[in-house]
């Protein structure tokens, strides 16, 4: 009986072979080393583990990538920024911007003055040395000095003390705009800086000193500046010079 039963089975055996499910591969695509360093460079401060991340769940689209991570970088940094309030931030920098020195032009024409003047802080000085945050305290700076209105109140009066809440919302700019990914406010860069160095940041003070050429042609303004003891990356020490001609 046993004989009989040996082509029944060998059916079975068969039929199971048969319907067996196939196995796929469902690991993420490995990360393209060319495309890791290229993110990096576009996005200072980007470790090699979020680099391959996100190539990965964007199966290698540098485009895709990139923007992955600069919404991976807003979330991460507001939920940092909300995690880390109640921190003292006691280092920074005192940034300085000047777009425009005044003085006279080669026709003898007084030329108008624009620059700012920031302070930044964080909590311990390694970040405050850090060039990201080097960075991001210049650009706040060139932002508030490209932004602000010229002052109306004649040749007295010039330097205007801003408010941080109302130059937070404004857009971030910065002298050099091949760096920056996206558009984003003073606010979300900061929130960002957060999110990279893991420290709490935050602006404390801005003034600006913005006027036209005064109206007496023979009387003119000038602003220079000197930092004492600054890091690479800053003007070298927190003082603005006005200077009348």
């Amino acid at each position: 009986m046993s004989r009989s039963l040996r082509p029944s089975r060998q059916i079975s055996n068969l039929l199971y072979s048969s319907i067996t499910p196939r196995t796929y591969s469902t690991e993420a695509p490995k990360a393209s080393v060319k495309l890791i360093a290229e993110i990096r460079k576009r996005i200072e401060g980007t470790s090699l583990t979020k680099a391959r991340e996100a190539l990965q769940a964007t199966n290698n689209d540098l485009q895709a990538a990139l923007e992955w991570l600069e919404k991976d970088i807003a979330v991460s940094g507001a939920a940092k920024a909300a995690k880390l309030q109640g921190r003292t931030t006691g280092e920074g920098l005192i940034a300085l911007a000047i777009l425009g020195r005044g003085g006279w032009n080669d026709k003898g024409r007084p030329q108008g003055v624009r620059a700012a003047m920031i302070e930044l802080n964080c909590e311990t000085d390694f970040v405050a040395r850090n060039s990201l945050f080097v960075d991001l305290a210049q650009d706040v700076a060139y932002s508030a000095a490209y932004l602000t209105e010229p002052s109306s109140t004649g040749s007295y009066g010039l330097v205007k003390q801003l408010t941080v809440d109302a130059l937070s919302d404004a857009p971030m700019m910065s002298s050099n705009p091949s760096a920056m990914a996206s558009p984003v406010s003073i606010s979300e860069s900061i929130r960002n800086g957060i999110a990279k160095l893991g420290e709490k940041i935050s602006l404390r003070r801005v003034c600006a000193l913005v006027s036209d050429p005064l109206q007496d042609p023979t009387l003119g303004l000038a602003v220079s500046s000197y930092v004492h003891g600054g890091v690479s990356g800053t003007p070298a020490q927190p003082t603005a010079t006005i200077l009348q001609a």
